[in-house]
């Protein structure tokens, strides 16, 4: 065999090797193409079908002709992990319909107090003789309308701010003893001004003690827990006296409401009352709207399942406070 044959050869045997080489090279890009196509199958199939129609290959995301960055990796990740969300929280079943309910006794006994004072008692001003008419109002909207909401803030309010509640139910409290204050006002000085005594009858005195015992209940609920100064073991003893005199207060306003509907009626209608004349119909009516009211945001206030649940940061923010207050670590041990 001559020298030019062995070259010949030579260089064959190398054009081949590269030839296999390149075949080897191409089909390693198709099979990784092939294993990506895979891969993003399954992609879509963990995405819920995404829009995007791409494929992943090992020199990176080819995404198809017109698609932008929407169809990318990390988009599809974040569509997955929208889907895995927890649906946003709602009320149990029948709060909401028992909420309607109290909102809609509520406006009603609203309307038929002021029906009743200005279709038959002349209506409300102040400094004048129906200045009276301003107390029975005043009552009604403060002591018990907005009472009885603010009572329902933390049925409505179920999964905000625990520190929002409060301040919406500490407002609201405050509100209502601002316009019962004003009633209290008004009857005062029609009695000054006609002559009558004062504080004599057991509406009177029903009516005085709760306003005092709400204001009390209302300065004593800031001072716990709306401008905390007390410690947890304090605080964690005093709500549930908080709770029980806050439901109290609220029939004990109802009450009264009712005693000093029957005593005006007394005194305006008293020889024809029983003959069940219209004011004395639409006057028991409103009566009958008290009693209503209160017996509906009562069954809400004391269904358990309705309460509103302890959100995991107020827990952790407990423990934080009972740490500094107490000197006490979460777990228990003296610090």
């Amino acid at each position: 065999m001559d020298g030019g044959t062995v070259v010949a050869g030579e260089l064959g045997q190398q054009e081949w090797g590269r030839q296999g080489i390149g075949r080897g090279r191409r089909a390693g890009k198709d099979r990784s193409r092939q294993a990506g196509r895979e891969d993003w199958t399954g992609v879509q199939e963990q995405a819920g079908g995404a829009e995007a129609r791409g494929w992943v290959c090992r020199g990176g995301w080819e995404p198809p002709p017109g698609v932008g960055d929407a169809a990318r990796p990390g988009s599809v990740r974040l569509r997955q992990a929208a889907m895995d969300e927890p649906p946003p929280p709602t009320s149990p079943t029948g709060l909401s319909a028992y909420m309607a309910v109290s909102q809609l006794l509520g406006l009603a006994l609203l309307a038929t107090t002021g029906a009743w004072l200005g279709r038959y008692r002349g209506g409300v001003a102040w400094h004048s003789p129906l200045q009276f008419n301003a107390h029975p109002l005043c009552m009604v909207l403060g002591m018990v309308f907005l009472q009885g909401d603010a009572l329902l803030v933390y049925r409505v309010f179920r999964h905000e701010a625990k520190r929002s509640t409060k301040t919406l139910h500490a407002l609201l409290h405050g509100l209502a003893l601002a316009i019962a204050l004003v009633g209290i006002i008004a009857v005062f000085e029609s009695h000054r001004a006609k002559g009558i005594s004062d504080m004599y009858s057991l509406h009177s005195w029903c009516g005085m003690a709760t306003f005092v015992l709400y204001l009390l209940q209302w300065l004593l609920g800031c001072g716990f827990f709306l401008f905390p100064g007390a410690s947890f073991s304090l605080r964690g003893w005093y709500k549930p006296q908080h709770i029980f005199f806050g439901i109290t207060l609220f029939i004990l306003s109802i009450t009264s409401c009712l005693l000093g509907i029957t005593e005006m009626l007394l005194f305006k209608i008293s020889d024809s009352y029983s003959h069940f004349v219209p004011e004395g119909i639409l006057a028991n009516t409103l009566g009958v709207l008290l009693v209503a009211f209160g017996l509906v945001v009562g069954y809400v206030l004391t269904r358990e399942e309705w309460k509103r649940p302890p959100l995991a940061e107020e827990l952790a923010l407990s423990m934080d406070f009972k740490t500094l207050t107490e000197g006490e670590s979460p777990g228990g041990g003296s610090q």
